[in-house]
């Protein structure tokens, strides 16, 4: 539990650290200016990154000396100080714009002294089983060549608002369930904080960006991203120890060396600036901002995908059929929603059929009760919990605790410009914990012979069916997956199905990832028809979750 606790206060610190940050950015100036090679049209804070070091730190400091973590306590303390270390220098530039070598020779620094504390090193290059060369005296400088060259792929990759941030959290993501998978709690450890505190910025830099991370932020994120893929158990995670951090890293890799090489074949300093980067090219394209970061980071998801299956190759012909039907349904909905703002064939769907025939707006009116009949549905899929007395672990309770304190906080900020987007992500949460209590309870009797399980299965199916209708029918515009946040709760119940097939069995995590996605899909639809309809869905979570822990104390502790 100790990674999850860590998770919580990094994104809690960041989440709420983040306005101090951008109002002594104001105060100090540090802001980016538009201008000819920049995307955004006004003044934007530069300093965000301040918050992302700050709550890692604070996390570390507080939760990294559990003795879970004491075995590789050298390696904790390497990274945060070659982390900091590298995080000055990028302040350092944000606040006087060094030059280029000297922000290049304190990376050195930094890699040099996150090395010496850490004794982590890249001492074999084993590609595919190919072939193997022992590095010998160029170990290290071979090292410090990657640490540097993934510290400015994740800076050159800060183009767009959520670009970067984005990328690197999916690449932690993934590397943080390699750890998982592998045993190894120090690199789950790492890879979990710094995505907290990642999410906690994300909220702020997510278009249209509030704040930038600034070379402090891009510079710390890539340095202990780097860092992480040096420790042994990732890297002996197959026999491509080369090639699975390059597969995870691959979108930032690919760019940075694409970008490098293009500029050096100009004549041009491989470090300037320049618009000819893989986003802005999918934004010459006409995908738009919010499009383009959402193209980028379902890419960065596939390769994550690819390189865990590269290690762990059980149930591949489930997950593939799951991931291509979530993407395929992504795709469809980004491909309307592009194609429906084009002018010329924006006329054409409102030109197209005059008039409508009385059976077919019948029907259309007909759908308009299909959002009141999902939201019934979900609410009386989320009372099941309450009928088969569902109850948890104490972990469990904790984790309930914690989403009722979010639920709280929900209903206390309905004024605020960003409560939609917060809601959907407590919701979809809460009802992920929900679905997984149900899910652990054994065929109790419902109706007769009836189970639950085969109720619940029915009931979400019927759901899942009613939705797709109302998409079908109404032509929706397409805002499914429209911001960070949905996308990394998306993934995360979609990766459910990467989990070893034991523990897969044992929990039903098939179908409480089938069943949040259905969730996640009512309550988006939901948020589109009607914001405040969608309040009794609160409600109804709040009393199920409340429910469940108490029932859970009780069968516990017998108050």
């Amino acid at each position: 539990m100790v990674h999850f606790y860590s998770f919580v206060l990094a994104l809690a610190t960041s989440f709420f650290l983040m306005p101090a940050v951008i109002r002594l950015a104001n105060k100090l100036n540090l802001v980016d200016k538009p201008g000819e090679r920049k995307v955004h049209t006004q003044i934007i804070p530069r300093i965000g990154g301040v918050a992302v070091v700050t709550s890692f730190v604070f996390a570390i400091l507080l939760f990294g000396s559990d003795k879970i973590l004491l075995p590789q306590a050298n390696i904790l303390k390497g990274i945060t100080i070659g982390a900091l270390i590298v995080g000055m220098v990028g302040l350092l530039d944000d606040y006087s714009s060094l030059n280029p070598y000297v922000k290049f020779f304190g990376q050195i620094v930094a890699g040099s002294v996150a090395l010496l504390i850490s004794g982590l090193s890249i001492t074999q290059i084993d590609v595919f089983g190919l072939f193997k060369l022992d590095l010998g005296i160029f170990s290290v400088p071979f090292t410090l060549l990657w640490i540097i060259g993934i510290t400015n792929s994740i800076n050159l990759m800060d183009g767009l608002d959520g670009l970067a941030a984005g990328i690197v959290s999916i690449a932690l993501f993934f590397i943080g369930l390699i750890g998982y998978l592998q045993g190894s709690y120090i690199l789950l450890f790492i890879s979990v904080t710094l995505i907290g505190s990642t999410l906690g910025f994300l909220k702020y830099n997510a278009h249209p960006a509030q704040v930038f991370m600034g070379d402090v932020g891009s510079y710390f994120l890539g340095f202990v991203l780097s860092m992480l893929t040096l420790i042994g158990s990732f890297r002996s995670a197959t026999v491509m120890a080369i090639a699975l951090p390059l597969t995870i890293l691959g979108l930032p890799i690919l760019d940075t060396a694409w970008a490098f090489t293009r500029r050096i074949l100009k004549g041009k300093n491989p470090f300037s600036p320049d618009k000819l980067h893989i986003h802005h090219r999918l934004m010459g394209l006409g995908l738009g901002h919010g499009l383009t970061v959402m193209f980028m980071y379902g890419i960065a998801s596939i390769l994550g995908i690819i390189a865990v299956l590269s290690v762990y190759q059980y149930q591949f012909r489930e997950l593939s059929l799951l991931m291509v039907s979530v993407f395929m349904i992504f795709a469809a909905f980004k491909l309307v929603t592009f194609v429906r703002q084009q002018p010329t064939l924006k006329a054409l769907f409102k030109t197209r059929v005059r008039p409508v025939p009385a059976s077919l707006m019948f029907f259309l009116r007909m759908t308009l009760f299909l959002p009141l009949v999902i939201r019934n549905l979900i609410i009386v899929a989320l009372f099941l919990n309450i009928l088969i007395l569902t109850k948890t672990s104490l972990e469990g309770i904790i984790i309930g605790i914690i989403l009722i304190a979010g639920l709280v906080y929900l209903y206390l900020t309905s004024r605020k410009e960003w409560y939609e987007q917060f809601m959907m992500f407590i919701l979809f949460l809460s009802g992920s914990y929900i679905i997984f209590t149900a899910e652990q309870v054994i065929d109790p009797v419902f109706f007769g012979t009836i189970s639950a399980e085969i109720f619940s299965n029915i009931l979400y199916t019927v759901i899942g069916i009613l939705i797709f209708a109302n998409i079908v029918i109404k032509r929706l515009s397409g805002n499914f997956l429209s911001n960070p946040f949905e996308f990394f709760i998306l993934l995360f119940v979609v990766s459910l199905n990467l989990m070893p097939p034991d523990m897969a069995v044992k929990y039903h995590l098939a179908a409480v990832s089938i069943k949040s996605i259905i969730l996640f899909l009512g309550y988006r639809l939901l948020l589109e028809y009607h914001l405040q309809r969608s309040r009794r869905i609160v409600y109804a979570t709040f009393l199920v979750i409340v429910f469940t822990i108490s029932y859970s104390s009780y069968q516990l502790w017998g108050m």
